[in-house]
């Protein structure tokens, strides 16, 4: 009786708590490194063990408030994770639990982007872009741990380097207009030199866009690289735009506009691309379009935040939804439909690094919001009650009636459990 009760207090949240501390649940980045996911989440880095096992990061060590602006973050080879933030540069080396900020220029800087390519040895980008008039592209030779620095004119906004050729790096922002309500001049910066100097190339930007990002560089085509216009994404804001540019010939292709784009792939080797834009009618969802621009609607209902092919399938982030706690599903058969990897109802394991006593109770609070939230979208069903004339061992892991959440989360995250297998096959509807 006592479980009952303590599912019913979870069930019975109003559908507000699924945006705990200002953030929904949500993945903001998804990289598979040496055959494993590795999800950067609204909150905090979810990774993947050689075991199976998803373990989560707090992120409250590198100042992640949980409100709207969330870090970008990177994991190299060897496990170092960095996480660019609004206060700097953050860097916890593989194998250790202590994050350390920045003491070079990348300290009290908002490091808006930082990328490490999946391979070993390889360099490391981070980009800033303060409102100032010049700012920072920074690569490290040492997995992170010291970076040289090169200053750009305007707010660099994000960092790619080829999959292809490690040489070729890529850098998107833009250069405010005359005055704040101006429309600013996108750029794109690419260098073939590994970042030892960059070319510039304009990126014309229309009324209402506010900059570019970099969604990926092509896998095939270490010149080609895809942007993605931002806007405020109010009701008056114009349609977002995927720009495929060939920077060494100077071309740009307007792809596809949609009211939101949230991400987009390589879709295999012959110029097709995947893309993930708000449903919308019948024209949003999971697109595939092809080289020559031809649009197919895969799926129009699928509400996700990221998209990455790769071998082994087609990954992509559903957004949680009320019924639907999925964080991350794969497809084998070019996205007629996908299976569940992971659900935040499974993220109960931490990486096991004892927190600093300023932010024990933080992460404690946070690895509770998780479970919190996630129940809330999607409570996971109860046992059935047992046969008349068995006696029943008490549940192992019964949430005794009054002891506060933040009791039962301490004990998760100082011990780790896990409330079943992960990597469960559960089919995902669209």
């Amino acid at each position: 009786m006592r479980l009952r009760l303590a599912f019913a207090m979870v069930i019975l949240l109003p559908a507000a708590s699924a945006a705990a501390h200002g953030r929904p649940l949500g993945v903001n980045q998804l990289f598979r490194i040496d055959g494993q996911n590795v999800l950067f989440t609204t909150r905090g880095p979810v990774v993947e063990g050689d075991d199976g096992v998803y373990r989560w990061t707090c992120s409250q060590a590198y100042g992640d408030t949980g409100q709207t602006l969330i870090p970008n973050l990177a994991r190299t080879t060897t496990g170092t994770l960095l996480a660019g933030s609004i206060a700097g540069l953050y860097r916890r080396p593989a194998g250790g639990c202590e994050w350390m900020r920045a003491t070079n220029e990348l300290q009290f800087v908002y490091v808006a982007d930082v990328f490490a390519l999946p391979v070993a040895g390889a360099r490391i980008f981070a980009v800033t872009g303060d409102p100032i008039p010049d700012n920072y592209i920074a690569h490290s030779d040492d997995d992170g741990a010291t970076f040289t620095m090169e200053v750009v004119e305007g707010r660099m906004q994000s960092v790619r380097v080829a999959p292809s050729d490690p040489d070729r790096v890529f850098v998107a922002g833009f250069r405010p207009g005359a005055t704040p309500i101006a429309t600013p001049d996108g750029l794109l910066l690419w260098s073939e030199t590994a970042g030892v100097n960059f070319e510039t190339l304009s990126v014309p930007l229309l009324e209402g866009e506010r900059t570019l990002v970099i969604t990926h560089v092509s896998s095939a085509n270490p010149s080609r690289v895809y942007l993605r216009t931002v806007t405020t994404r109010q009701p008056e804001s114009p349609p977002e735009r995927l720009l495929r540019v060939d920077a060494a010939l100077g071309v740009i292709t307007n792809m596809v506009e949609r009211r939101q784009l949230r991400g987009a792939a390589d879709a295999g080797a012959n110029g097709d691309v995947w893309v993930i834009a708000e449903p919308e009618g019948d024209v949003g969802g999971l697109l595939r379009i092809t080289e020559s621009g031809a649009i197919t609607v895969r799926d129009a209902t699928l509400n996700a935040s990221c998209v990455l092919e790769d071998a082994s399938g087609l990954y992509v982030c559903p957004i949680p939804r009320t019924g639907s706690a999925t964080a991350l599903v794969r497809s084998t058969d070019g996205g007629q439909s996908f299976v569940s990897l992971l659900d935040f109802r499974d993220v109960t394991v931490t990486d096991g690094c004892t927190e600093s006593v300023e932010n024990m109770s933080l992460c404690v609070r946070d690895l509770g919001d998780i479970e919190r939230d996630s129940l809330a979208l999607a409570p996971t069903p109860l046992a059935p009650p047992p046969s008349p004339g068995c006696a029943v061992r008490p549940a192992e892991n019964a949430i005794p009636f009054g002891v506060p959440i933040t009791m039962v989360s301490l004990a998760i995250l100082r011990g780790g459990r896990r409330r079943r297998p992960l990597g469960r096959a559960r089919r995902v509807g669209s």
